[in-house]
């Protein structure tokens, strides 16, 4: 919105057009120049600036002995109205534009200029609303808050801005998609369920050493059932098959040890022969060296051989005590792997289990917001809340000489820069509703689990 004072407005263009007789050109730049200011629109006149406001003020001079205009860049600038009601200028200060028409600030600052500066004609200054201040926006409306005014606004207008009205149980957008989408999570927590079942059956008769699962109803009567059962056969099979490799493993290292210690035995036996040969051999070398008939030489090679039997003796008798520790380590190993496969099963049954309790939880958490949608869908599709004009009523609160009056509104009622337009929901109007039910999940009870973390024949 642009404007300027009419005095101003015949000064300036009276001298525009006198000097663009001999300046076509001049002449044609001063009407486009001033083409926007002289076709201000109306509402020049009728609307008052205030605090928020948001203006953009453009100060031209004629200079009569040129014949050209000569702009103030030190004023030309955008200015916010503030809560004082002044906009601040340079060389000007502070100047009152609160009550003011664009055009009457405008003429106000051309003649401050002219005052300040001792110009012998007053400057011409164009202000223009660039932002107006805003309105306010609240009560049952989608999103409250405050929003730009706009020229011509009305009641409508300002809560189109505002999202629209709020609609009577608006707490669901649509409570039919969450009805869908709450059903398709219970469908998707009943098949985990499934799972989880099946899994606890696995674990049990993994635990019972059982030859089969035993599978719950609740999985044979489900469409993916013969799938999952399947699956946890084929994984049972699977982890018994590693196990007994693991053990057979074990076994072939103890066997391989134990025929260490045969092989260690029998060479124990064989130096224990040469050893007793050896000693009545070095007792008959000893006899005939005392009697001068062997040389003593002879006497200290059997002491050497003898040494060395004995030498391997200890060696062997090392070796053997190595192969049955390793023996028992191999055996200390096999039971170590058993009992941690128990262990780990005992410890999956009761993860599984706390599994299926939460999954039981979702469930119902599931249902109860499947029957809150359908109660909330049944509850909008009742005529009664269909007339929203009847449940709802819209007020204006408008400061008026400084004081706040409550304006009942319609639709069409003009709303002001500043006004806040409250939109009051009235009380539903009572009525039955229907909801959407869901068919429970039963789940089975968790088979025991005994003081060696067996699983009790895992029956159902």
């Amino acid at each position: 919105m642009v404007a300027i004072s009419a005095p101003l407005k015949r000064q300036v263009l009276g001298g525009a057009l006198v000097a663009a007789c001999h300046r076509p050109a001049v002449y044609a730049a001063a009407l486009l120049c001033f083409s926007g200011i002289v076709s201000a629109p109306a509402l020049a006149d009728g609307y008052r600036l205030g605090p928020q406001d948001k203006l953009r003020i453009r100060v031209l001079e004629w200079i009569a002995a040129k014949g050209t205009y000569q702009t103030w860049e030190a004023l030309d600038g955008d200015y916010t109205v503030s809560e004082a009601g002044t906009i601040s200028m340079p060389l000007l200060g502070a100047v009152p534009a609160a009550g003011k028409s664009a055009e009457e600030l405008g003429s106000e600052v051309g003649l401050l200029m002219q005052k300040t500066t001792g110009l012998q004609t007053a400057p011409v200054a164009s202000v223009e609303v660039s932002q107006f201040r805003p309105v306010y926006v609240s009560g049952a409306v989608s999103k409250p808050g405050e929003y730009p005014w706009r020229p011509g606004m009305d009641v409508t207008k300002a809560i189109s801005l505002a999202g629209g009205r709020q609609r009577p149980f608006e707490t669901s957008q649509r409570p039919e998609r969450d009805v869908i989408t709450q059903m398709g999570v219970i469908t998707s927590i009943d098949l985990e369920i499934v799972r989880m079942l099946a899994r606890r059956a696995r674990l049990s008769a993994e635990a019972a050493d059982a030859a089969d699962i035993a599978f719950p109803q609740p999985i044979t009567s489900h469409a993916t059932g013969n799938q999952i059962m399947a699956e946890e056969r084929a994984i049972l099979g699977s982890r018994r098959e590693k196990l007994a490799r693991q053990v057979a493993a074990i076994d072939a290292l103890k066997g391989l040890l134990q025929t260490e210690i045969d092989t260690l035995g029998a060479k124990t036996h064989v130096l224990e022969r040469q050893l007793e040969s050896s000693k009545s051999e070095l007792a008959s070398v000893t006899g005939l060296v005392k009697q001068g008939i062997a040389p003593a030489n002879r006497q200290f090679e059997m002491d050497r051989v003898l040494g060395n039997i004995q030498a391997q003796q200890l060696d062997l008798a090392t070796s053997l005590v190595r192969a049955r520790q390793g023996i028992a380590n191999a055996e200390r190993d096999k039971i170590a792997l058993v009992e941690d496969q128990r262990l780990q099963v005992a410890r999956d049954i009761q993860d599984t289990q706390a599994s299926i309790d939460q999954l039981g939880e979702r469930r119902l958490t599931a249902e109860r917001l499947v029957f809150e949608a359908s109660s909330i869908a049944a509850r909008g599709s009742i005529e009664a809340f269909l007339n929203q004009q009847s449940n709802f009523k819209m007020t204006i609160a408008r400061t008026v000489e400084g004081k706040t009056v409550r304006l009942t509104a319609s639709a069409d009622t003009p709303v002001m820069a500043d006004d806040v337009v409250e939109i009051v929901e009235m009380p539903p109007v009572e009525a039955s509703v229907g909801a959407i039910t869901t068919q429970p999940f039963a789940v089975p009870a968790a088979p025991a689990l005994d003081n060696q973390t067996d699983v009790a024949g895992g029956q159902e």
